[in-house]
């Protein structure tokens, strides 16, 4: 045989050992690992059952409100105890009772018709006020006792309560005639009254 043919039969050979081969790497292939992603996460179950309560009526961090008194206040931990703040009420006078307003003072009216006075005879309360007025033609000059000098009232003297630029206190005296004379009295008693110009005719004022 020639070399052409050995060559021929060589190559021949390694044809049919390379498809031997192919055949064979192809059945024994490895098989590829498939790797599962899937992740299997277990659930966690919590059990409401078995899991802790709180009890929002514990007295783990009350705070009692109540006012307390006593070392019995801080017997529970966690109490606040407050000592509760006493106040003294302010002694206070008592008022002294009200004094009563006096009467309002009025004015009583004597007249004069040149025979008598009307009512001759009157019973006032200090302060008050009487006006003598003459009626017609009567001539009236209103005086205190005694005639003529005038003092029965406060001791002065017609002669000087009725002098020109006298300034005392005003006189129960009209010091003069007129159909009018009015006066305050300011003090307690009886006093007797005439007419100056007919000293018998007169009468009194009590003042009470």
């Amino acid at each position: 045989m020639t070399s052409t043919g050995w060559v021929a039969v060589a190559a021949v050979v390694v044809v049919i050992a390379g498809g031997a081969w192919w055949y064979t790497s192809s059945q024994t292939a490895v098989t590829p690992v498939v790797t599962d992603t899937t992740t299997t996460t277990e659930p966690t179950t919590t059990d409401t059952n078995s899991a802790p309560t709180t009890d929002t009526t514990a007295s783990a961090s009350n705070t009692n409100t109540n006012t307390t008194s006593g070392a019995g206040a801080s017997a529970s931990a966690g109490v606040t105890a407050t000592t509760p703040t006493v106040t003294t009420p302010a002694a206070t006078t008592p008022a002294a009772p009200a004094t009563p307003a006096a009467p309002a003072a009025k004015t009583v009216t004597v007249t004069y018709n040149g025979d008598s006075f009307s009512p001759s005879t009157i019973t006032i309360k200090k302060g008050d006020t009487v006006n003598f007025v003459a009626q017609g033609a009567s001539n009236m000059w209103v005086a205190s006792d005694e005639h003529p000098g005038h003092e029965g009232y406060d001791s002065s003297s017609r002669s000087t309560h009725c002098a020109s630029g006298y300034s005392g206190a005003k006189p129960f005296d009209q010091c003069g005639t007129g159909s009018s004379y009015s006066f305050t009295f300011g003090k307690t008693g009886s006093f007797d009254y005439h007419n100056h110009a007919a000293a018998q005719l007169g009468g009194m004022i009590v003042v009470q």
